[in-house]
C-alpha cells in the first residue's frame, strides 16, 4: 500500500513532516528569510535533508510549481497562481516548506474576510493557516501582520511585521501563535 492510498491521520501525518527544526529567522536581507540548520524532512516515507538556506526571498519561490495530487498547476489558497500584495491591517500565514525535490516553496495563506479568486466567487479568506499541498512538508510558519501599510512578499522588510514559528507538522496548529 502506498503512503497517499492511507486515510488521513496519524499514518499519514507521519509519512509527510520535518523532522528538525530549521530554526528560521529574518535574513540578512530583510525580505528573505534564513535557516541555521540542515533541515532532515519526511516525503512519502523517505527522508530527505534540505541544506541551511542564506537570505532566500519570499519573492523567488514562485509558487506556480508546487505539487498537486491532480499534476494541474497549484494555486495559491485565495485562487491565484503567484503571491498578491497583502493589504494593511490584515494577519497571513506563510507556510514555508520543501518539496520532494529538495525545493523550498512558500504557501501563502488568506486574510480573514478576503474575497477568493476567481472573481464572482462567493467564498471568503479565514485568515487561518493554509492547506498544505500534496509533497509539500513546512518548516516554518511566517505569520505577517501588515499594520498600517501593504506587505509586498519579498520586497517588504520582514524586521517588524513578520514573526516565525518552526514546525514539524500541521495537523494540529490552527493559529499558532
Amino acid at each position: 500500500m502506498k503512503l497517499q492510498q492511507l486515510p488521513l491521520g496519524p499514518s499519514r501525518i507521519a509519512g509527510n513532516m520535518c523532522l528538525t527544526s530549521g530554526l528560521a529567522v529574518i535574513g540578512a536581507t530583510a525580505s528573505a528569510f534564513t535557516t541555521t540548520v540542515i533541515v532532515s524532512y519526511v516525503i512519502d516515507g523517505i527522508i530527505r535533508a534540505l541544506a541551511a538556506q542564506t537570505n532566500t526571498a519570499l519573492a523567488a519561490l514562485v509558487a506556480t510549481d508546487l505539487p498537486a495530487a491532480t499534476g494541474a498547476q497549484y494555486l495559491q489558497p485565495a485562487g491565484r497562481a503567484a503571491f498578491y500584495t497583502q493589504p494593511l491591517g490584515t494577519t497571513v500565514y506563510y507556510l514555508i516548506g520543501v518539496i520532494a525535490a529538495g525545493t523550498v516553496r512558500v504557501v501563502q495563506g488568506t486574510y480573514a474576510g478576503q474575497p477568493l479568486e476567481p472573481a464572482g466567487y462567493t467564498a471568503l479568506g479565514d485568515g487561518n493557516l493554509p492547506d498544505c499541498p500534496d509533497g509539500f512538508v513546512p518548516f516554518a510558519i511566517l505569520k505577517v501582520i501588515s499594520g498600517a501599510s501593504a506587505f509586498v512578499p519579498g520586497t517588504t522588510a520582514l524586521t517588524t511585521i513578520g514573526t516565525f514559528l518552526n514546525c514539524q507538522t500541521l495537523s494540529t496548529l490552527d493559529r499558532p501563535f
